[in-house]
């Protein structure tokens, strides 16, 4: 499922990233795996805005606008395409849904700002697209086995734990 895309993790630091994929590892058993943070999907010689694809333009303009309250409505809409067009297309593209796929990048964006910043929770809930952090807290805890505040409790223990590799 969409979860499993491994996408780059082009804004984590090589320590944060490190020890966020040990803590993946101890994620609530059962729960899917998000692995990275979302990158529009590449093309080779054109943009996904010039693409053919439906698939491909809606990943750009998930990529592009998933931190405003964005609809699946307003994708299939940019991606010029019915909604059940839309999700018929990422499920042979992405193997999830467009909703799955937003939520992951949401997620992977709090996860990150988690790793590496000391913004409030409340803070980062906006910046990944989620304007109620009681939601947000609910989402991030189903998806990872903990809240927002211990995953960023367990990294800052991987960082002040002696001997804790730093790539």
């Amino acid at each position: 499922d969409c979860e499993r895309i491994v996408l780059t993790e082009s804004h984590a630091c090589g320590a944060a990233a490190h020890a966020a994929s040990r803590l993946r590892e101890d994620a609530a058993p059962g729960a899917p795996e998000i692995t990275g943070v979302g990158d529009a999907p590449a093309t080779d010689s054109f943009t996904a805005r010039e693409s053919a694809d439906p698939a491909a333009r809606a990943a750009e303009f998930i990529e592009n606008n998933y931190a405003d309250q964005i609809t699946i409505d307003d994708i299939a809409a940019h991606a010029g395409v019915s909604r059940s067009w839309l999700y018929r297309c990422f499920m042979e593209r992405f193997g999830c849904s467009p909703a799955s796929y937003l939520r992951s990048r949401r997620l992977n964006c709090a996860r990150q700002l988690l790793e590496s910043t000391g913004l409030h929770i409340s803070e980062i809930a906006r910046s990944a697209g989620y304007p109620d952090a009681l939601y947000f807290t609910k989402v991030f805890t189903r998806q990872f086995g903990m809240s927002p505040s211990a995953y960023r409790g367990k990294i800052l223990l991987e960082f002040s734990t002696p001997g804790a590799i730093m790539t």
